[in-house]
């Protein structure tokens, strides 16, 4: 449930049950910091960059020369 979208869809008895769960279980708490931090690193690796955003000119440019 915490790797997909089901929990954003779940009721709040759901919601409540999995946080009661979470205080309980440190395996559990410890697979939602993992998906924290892997989700956090995938947001962070896929932000544009300077030379990203260089290349992109560079097309554009490239483009619009094209008949």
């Amino acid at each position: 449930m915490l790797a997909s979208d089901q929990l954003q869809d779940a009721g709040w008895i759901r919601r409540l049950s999995l946080r009661m769960h979470l205080a309980m279980c440190r395996h559990c708490r410890r697979y939602a910091r993992q998906l924290d931090r892997l989700g956090a690193e995938a947001r962070r690796s896929w932000t544009a960059t300077d030379a990203d955003e260089a290349a992109l000119q560079r097309i554009e440019q490239a483009l619009r020369k094209r008949p």
